[in-house]
């Protein structure tokens, strides 16, 4: 006896759910697990909107990246306190949604069935652990620019409401015009692009990016850009700055592509798509070593199988069936664009922890294996491309479950905790210190401790406290021991420096 489709459907639905939620418990109800001053700037905004004590429309001390995550947060904030978990609990939310999207996109527009769309769906649901720490990272737009995705697709054909979330997408994160650029090359290989509907639609939706555009501009000069009570303290040319910002970011360098690759296969992609055996602790505080070949095996599984379909349809001549591969060709092209433009064009490729930047590659064996089952005909490639999966899926289970006893049993050290304990306990309620350690403090110290940053800032309101407090204020080192003659403590891997100021004057 068959279920009912619904029944299928929500079976289907709750165990995507559950398999994210999941993958994320680690990085959301640890705080140790992967935190740091930047996300702790997306926990200060939050806690400044929720408090009514600012109303930020960026990021804190940049021009650009929305402050979506801030605003998401700021409800759960406002009821449960300011917390790691408080802070990251709507991203999860966000995978959530994600998950079932995509999956009902699987369903309806390319005709899979409930089951077969939670298989080809499992790149995303059961992301490896280094790649779920990212996907649940308030960041700022980690996780965002796949549910821009989604929506873009899915609004297609409804240009004022695509334009509006194309914008708010790529202001947020710049990453989301990747999918815009995708749905215009489908146009452009089926002809629609050029047609008088479709040029219509395109004009409305650039019509629109450009008006919030300048809407935001001109919001920021009236939004809280550096902090509390600091509207219409930036710069203006920082306000104009922009364009600036957009240009430092693209190099050209042909002589570095091939190297970038090799890196990025090495490094990057090995780590998102959980091959690389190496130590959790490069990225995350774990000591235990994760990634596996079976992981390599599953996706060259899922390559072959696809190459292999696409040479046979190409030589029987088989009918296409657009609507079908549509969304597949979609996803791909959209990861496909997040690995090339980070080789041919980032300044900054060859840095471990950018692996944000290439989150969106995770689509590329979504969309080969749903073209797959929805188009190929010869059952052994199906078989070959499902096994794969299967195989990558319960490798990146695997490294989950021993990541999650690992935290159970004897979770890692805390010792950003352990500073911020002792500086309470101490009676310490100014402070300076690098930016990873500043902010991160700030935050988890619920701004009880004023801690202002020697380095780059992005709250001016503790600048100007702790310049008020000076003769009472510390002066935390990282990675620099307390001097003999210094009257200071050594806490881990850091010196606390008692009313001195001598390494660092303000």
């Amino acid at each position: 006896m068959r279920w009912p489709s619904t029944s299928r459907r929500f079976v289907v639905f709750l165990a995507a759910a559950s398999l994210v939620i999941l993958r994320s418990l680690v990085w959301v109800f640890w705080e140790q697990s992967y935190f740091d001053s930047d996300q702790a700037i997306i926990g200060l905004m939050a806690k400044h909107v929720a408090e009514l004590r600012a109303f930020p429309i960026v990021f804190y001390g940049q021009h650009h990246m929305l402050a979506v995550e801030a605003w998401l947060a700021a409800p759960v904030v406002a009821v449960f306190g300011a917390s790691v978990a408080t802070v990251k609990l709507p991203l999860v939310v966000l995978n959530v949604a994600i998950a079932l999207l995509l999956i009902r996109i699987l369903v309806d527009d390319v005709g899979l069935t409930p089951a077969s769309a939670l298989l080809t769906s499992l790149f995303f649901v059961v992301a490896p652990p280094i790649a779920a720490s990212r996907l649940v990272e308030a960041q700022g737009g980690n996780v965002e620019p796949f549910l821009y995705a989604l929506l873009l697709w899915v609004t297609r054909r409804r240009p004022v409401v695509f334009g509006l979330i194309a914008a708010v997408g790529i202001l947020n994160r710049e990453f989301t015009v990747y999918a815009v650029v995708a749905l215009l090359a489908l146009d452009l290989w089926h002809g629609r692009l050029f047609s008088k509907p479709g040029l219509r639609d395109k004009a409305i939706v650039f019509a629109e990016i450009l008006g919030a555009m300048l809407a935001v501009r001109w919001l920021k000069a009236h939004a809280d850009m550096l902090g509390p009570r600091t509207a219409g303290m930036m710069p203006e040319e920082v306000l104009n700055a922009q364009l600036g910002f957009w240009t430092s970011r693209f190099c050209w360098n042909p002589t570095a592509l091939v190297p970038n690759l090799r890196w990025l296969l090495s490094e990057n992609l090995s780590t998102l798509f959980g091959w690389r055996v190496a130590p959790f602790s490069d990225y995350v505080a774990s000591r235990l070593i994760g990634g596996h070949v079976a992981a390599l095996a599953g996706l060259i599984a899922v390559s072959v199988a696809a190459v292999l379909a696409g040479v046979g349809r190409r030589r029987s001549n088989r009918p296409a069936a657009p609507d079908g591969q549509e969304f597949p060709a979609y996803l791909v092209l959209v990861g496909v664009q997040a690995i090339a433009f980070y080789a041919l064009l980032s300044c900054t490729v060859q840095d471990r922890m950018l692996i944000r930047y290439t989150l969106l590659a995770l689509f590329i064996p979504i969309g080969a294996i749903a073209w797959l089952l929805r188009l190929e005909r010869q059952r052994a490639l199906k078989t070959m491309a499902v096994a794969g999966a299967l195989l990558w899926s319960a490798a990146a289970a695997f490294d989950h479950g021993r990541l999650l006893a690992e935290y159970l049993r004897v979770p890692p050290p805390n010792h950003y905790r352990e500073l911020a304990n002792f500086l309470e306990r101490e009676g310490i309620r100014y402070a300076d210190a690098p930016y990873w350690t500043a902010y991160h403090l700030d935050f988890l110290t619920n701004e009880r401790v004023t801690i202002s940053s020697y380095e780059k800032v992005r709250i001016e309101a503790y600048q100007i406290i702790v310049k008020e407090h000076v003769n009472e204020s510390a002066t935390i080192y990282f990675n620099d021991p307390c001097r003999p003659d210094e009257d200071g403590v050594n806490i881990r891997r850091w010196c606390v420096g008692y009313f001195t100021r001598a390494r660092h004057p303000p």
